[in-house]
């Protein structure tokens, strides 16, 4: 273990941090932070990074820390901040803040994650957009089997078959 944590280290000095978009040790860059096993040290230094997807990364890993996460969630791509949704160890007060994000992908990310509490769920049963509430309403039935499951078979099949009348 600490063998490979000189290794990474040794690879980010002589590659350089921050990690940009056209470097060549992007790839190395993303396989650490794709490693559960990196340290948050590692993690923080990778963040000072310009990189999207490398961030969307970062924002996934469960060894990162609450401050870290806390600044990812304002970052300005979407895509990053669903992915901070998305870390099993985001605060109640940053899914909060995200729940009222203007970015619709962001709310669907939470709307469909069945490891979200229901509170953080219901909020968004209210949502704007349909497809953000529709998700979180099934994701909360979902939750709630096999009882749920139920319910949302019955939710589906009368939203979309009408009964006809035969004619005689």
């Amino acid at each position: 273990m600490q063998k490979r944590d000189e290794l990474l280290e040794v690879l980010l000095e002589t590659f350089g941090v921050p990690v940009r978009s056209s470097s060549r040790c992007l790839p190395i860059a993303l396989c650490i932070a794709s490693d559960p096993e990196t340290p948050t040290e590692l993690l923080e230094r990778l963040a000072t990074t310009d990189n999207e997807r490398l961030l969307e990364r970062i924002a996934e890993h469960p060894n990162l820390s609450p401050f870290l996460l806390e600044i990812l969630a304002s970052h300005p791509s979407p895509d990053v901040r669903a992915a901070v949704a998305e870390n099993p160890n985001v605060t109640a007060e940053i899914l909060t803040a995200l729940c009222n994000d203007s970015h619709d992908d962001v709310r669907y990310s939470i709307a469909e994650n069945p490891s979200m509490s229901p509170d953080t769920l219901s909020m968004l049963i209210e949502d704007s957009n349909p497809f953000v509430a529709h998700r979180a309403r099934l994701t909360l039935m979902k939750m709630d089997e096999p009882h749920g499951l139920l319910q949302n078979i019955i939710h589906m099949v009368g939203t979309h078959f009408v009964p006809h009348k035969v004619a005689r």
